[in-house]
This record gives C-alpha cells, structure tokens and sequence, in this order.
C-alpha cells in the first residue's frame, strides 16, 4: 500500500443533494470526499481543486460522527492509498479511495482571539 498524507483539505459537498458523509448501517464503515485547492495558470481563476474519495472504519468513523464534521470542515489526514472494486450490470468498476489511519481536525480561529490553528486528532 502507499502511504498518503493530505494536508488542508476541504470536506467536500454530497452528490446531487446527498449528505457528505455516508455511514452504513452501524457506523462502522463511513465514506466521503476532501477538495484540495491546487495552483493551475491554465483555468480561468488559476486555481482548480481535486477530489479524492476518502473512507474510514471504526473507530474512527464513530469518531467523525460525534465530531460533526460537515461539508466546508478543513481537515488533514494520513492514510494509505487503496482500490475499491465492485460490479454494476455486469461490468467491473474500481476507483482509488483513500483509507484513513489518522484525522486532524482544524478549527480556523478569529485571529484575536486565537492566533495559530487549533487543532483535534482523531486516531
């Protein structure tokens, strides 16, 4: 497996109207999507932003839960790059996912009242 580390993300709004995260049934599985803002001089406001598919298991995703994070949540995280495969009408599909070991909450603080980030860490 390859290790990642993303720093700075943004949780990502759901897919035509639905949630940004998706738990299963019992909270043990839950699945979303983090936004990284990346330079690129060939669009229009020389900033684009990357989406990666992101999943994590209990604990953690009993964690998250009692977090509430939400969409617009900045986050950093590490983990290890994986693939996910499943069958839809008999054709096989994959996507890379990324499987979360460790989240990093970030909360933004009025520079008076607080001057540096302050921080949670989720394991």
């Amino acid at each position: 497996m390859i290790k990642i580390f993303i720093t700075d993300a943004v949780i990502s709004k759901g897919f035509e109207s639905k949630p940004a995260f998706r738990f299963n049934d019992n909270k043990s599985k839950v699945e979303f999507k983090i936004g990284s803002r990346v330079y690129d001089k060939n669009v229009k406001d020389n900033h684009r932003y990357i989406n990666f598919a992101v999943k994590a298991f209990s604990p953690l995703s009993e964690r998250i839960e009692k977090m509430k994070l939400k969409e617009g949540s900045r986050i950093n995280i590490a983990g290890k790059m994986d693939e996910d495969q499943w069958e839809d009408n008999g054709q096989k599909l994959s996507r890379y996912v990324i499987s979360v070991d460790i989240l990093l909450f970030i909360l933004l603080y009025n520079s008076y009242t607080f001057p540096q980030y302050h921080r949670f860490l989720l394991f």
